[in-house]
């Protein structure tokens, strides 16, 4: 076998170098074969974003009179609610009631979108008529709420015991605490104490205790680990004094004012209920659009941003919006 050395070129002999070969057709460039859609997602659901891309929805216009006569149709419904159903809405119920009809002009007017709904409700899994009910619970709540107005149920003068207050906002301090080291960082809960943080206002501090008590549900292990400010009777405590301070609230109400109210509160329980189906349904049909949770967005994060906005200066229409004296 030659050495290395042998494999030298030798004095005066010719090396050959390879030449590249051309041809005179030109080469294609090699094309680059698009991510093909998963083959178990349907067609309508992936386009969906598509189809929504330069829609812009048109909400029907609010009508008192047409909302009054709405508010006579439901009233029998209204009132069938038990008492322990009705909820009280920790939130702007205005700007959620012009976030629903937002919802419903998006799911009524959008061909595709709308006949996506129909298909829904071929199959047995959702009620057409939840979608013209959407649009009359937003109008009543609107309704509700300016007649609870003028009513005087919104009331800057009525007044919360100050121990209530008080031990209230100790709480509220204490469960914020724990929840801004605990969250501050969690994606999930993050935007929901950007909303929680301190105002002002006995119903701002009441909505504020059962935000934090619903954050202690929703992480109760990751919570109860906290060696600094938790307290294993804080969530329960926490939602007492919120409906302490509601039921205060009501009571400070006149006779008109308190049932103006109530009719309020059972409008918003009903506009809370329709929505949530709509909602579900609505997410469900965009689930690949990735602006799907801004077109059917969360109508706690919309009126609590609202209302968080206003907090400096209590909002008009704020039930019990001075805290005690001191």
């Amino acid at each position: 076998m030659p050495s290395p050395k042998t494999k030298k070129k030798q004095a005066g002999q010719a090396v050959s170098t390879p030449t590249p070969q051309t041809s005179s057709t030109p080469q294609t460039p090699s094309k680059t074969t698009p991510h093909a859609p998963p083959a178990f997602v349907p067609q309508a659901a992936l386009s969906a974003s598509d189809s929504l891309a330069s829609f812009k929805p048109e909400p029907e216009r609010y009508d008192p009179s047409a909302a009054k006569e709405t508010l006579a149709a439901l009233l029998p419904r209204l009132l069938a609610y038990p008492q322990e159903k009705v909820a009280v809405p920790r939130l702007d119920v205005r700007a959620a009631a012009f976030a629903a009809l937002g919802a419903h002009a998006l799911a009524t007017q959008a061909d595709v979108l709308h006949a996506r709904f129909q298909k829904l409700q071929e199959a047995g899994e959702f009620d057409m008529a939840s979608l013209g009910l959407l649009r009359d619970a937003a109008f009543v709540v609107l309704y509700a709420h300016a007649q609870a107005e003028a009513a005087g149920a919104f009331a800057s003068d009525i007044k919360v015991p100050a121990s209530v207050y008080a031990d209230a906002t100790t709480r509220e301090a204490r469960m914020q605490a724990l929840c801004e080291y605990m969250f501050g960082l969690d994606p999930q809960i993050k935007p929901l104490l950007d909303l929680l943080r301190p105002g002002t206002g006995y119903r701002d501090v009441a909505g504020d205790l059962i935000g934090y008590a619903d954050i202690y549900d929703l992480r109760p292990k990751q919570v109860a680990s906290d060696t600094t400010n938790f307290d294993p009777t804080d969530a329960a405590e926490a939602r007492r004094l919120a409906g302490e301070i509601y039921a205060y609230l009501i009571k400070g109400m006149s006779p008109k004012a308190q049932e103006a109210y109530g009719l309020l509160l059972r409008a918003w329980t009903l506009l809370a209920e329709v929505y949530a189906e709509v909602q579900a349904a609505g997410l469900f049909l965009l689930r690949r659009d990735p602006a799907r949770t801004d077109r059917f967005p969360s109508l706690y994060t919309v009126a609590r941003a609202a209302r968080s906005r206003a907090k400096k200066a209590a909002p008009e229409g704020d039930p019990g919006s001075a805290p005690p004296n001191k």
